[in-house]
């Protein structure tokens, strides 16, 4: 919900994450290293990523489409993200050492949220020292065996479990079971380049090679992506260990330049969150459980409390017509 970390994390709102396994690269990371006796092949294999599930997906289809919101809509992410803020800095102030806090406003930048909404939640954070919000997690499995990680944001988490609990029975899913050995937490380094998506083959091959040079790089992967005008963008995800995240993403932002001039591209949007990844997959091939599942996914991003919405479903279903 919120991303695609989200670490969307509430990118989800904004853009419908797609879950069709074809139109996303991955590979492990493969380093070499010698001896005087032989090559040693080492690899850095991190799972084959088919979404990072910090958000939903738009009728598995094979493109993304970033699609136009409503003003009641945006008023609602910056509401969440306002509340997300003020907790944040009640609960670590605001200095720069206020990890989850840094990670917060990176999601405010990356939906765009107002300067003035920003501040403004700041400063009530600075001036209301007892925080009511609490965060609050809930595990669960959906229809078909999907397992579930859902954040919240909560004054009053009786309430919240209360229905999320509701969304998952009404849904064909059982909230209370452990599922996070699913899941592992991974650091999140996003950014977007503006180019054709039938380039995507060569440019995963030559990027890459490029990102495979930054410490903590541990895997990759590329999504297409079109906006409301039709207009196409590769989404680039890097994966490391999340104590690693901002320095990655510093290590980007210092190579950019480099990167850009060498492979002939456009490196914007430059976002980083930290997120629960699969470490196992649900293949999901029949309309009705997926019906389901989009229903849950939809609804818990909808819920006033919810933050973010983690799943281990793989989408194998035909595109719509």
């Amino acid at each position: 919900m919120f991303r695609q970390f989200s670490l969307r994390p509430i990118g989800m709102m904004l853009a419908h994450q797609q879950q069709a396994h074809k139109a996303i690269h991955s590979r492990s990371l493969v380093v070499l290293s010698f001896s005087s006796n032989q090559t040693h092949q080492q690899e850095r294999k991190f799972s084959s990523i088919y979404s990072l599930n910090l958000a939903g997906h738009n009728k598995w289809s094979k493109i993304k489409h970033q699609k136009a919101i409503t003003d009641v809509q945006k008023m609602k992410i910056y509401t969440k993200l306002s509340r997300e803020i003020k907790t944040c800095v009640q609960l670590g102030g605001a200095g720069a050492d206020n990890l989850r806090l840094r990670l917060c406003l990176e999601k405010a930048r990356k939906n765009n949220v107002p300067k003035h909404i920003v501040d403004g939640a700041i400063k009530s954070g600075l001036n209301e020292k007892d925080a009511h919000m609490e965060y609050n997690s809930y595990e669960g499995y959906g229809a078909g065996g999907v397992a579930f990680l859902v954040e919240a944001l909560t004054e009053n988490k009786n309430r919240t479990a209360q229905q999320v609990r509701t969304l998952f029975s009404h849904h064909k899913g059982q909230l209370g079971t452990s599922v996070q050995w699913c899941f592992e937490k991974k650091g999140v380094v996003n950014f977007t380049i503006p180019i054709a998506h039938s380039k995507m083959d060569s440019l995963y091959d030559s990027l890459f090679e490029k990102v495979s040079d930054i410490e903590g790089v541990e895997d990759l992967k590329l999504e297409p992506t079109e906006n409301e005008m039709e207009k196409q963008f590769i989404e680039v995800s890097l994966f490391c260990p999340h104590e690693q995240v901002h320095n990655v993403k510093a290590s980007l932002e210092s190579a950019k330049t480099t990167i850009e001039k060498a492979l002939n591209i456009t490196i914007t949007n430059i976002t980083c969150e930290i997120g629960q990844v699969p470490t196992t997959f649900i293949e999901v091939t029949d309309a009705e459980v997926a019906e389901n599942l989009q229903q849950l996914i939809d609804q818990l991003d909808d819920h006033d409390d919810v933050q973010n919405v983690y799943h281990n479903a793989k989408f194998a279903l035909p595109d719509e017509e």
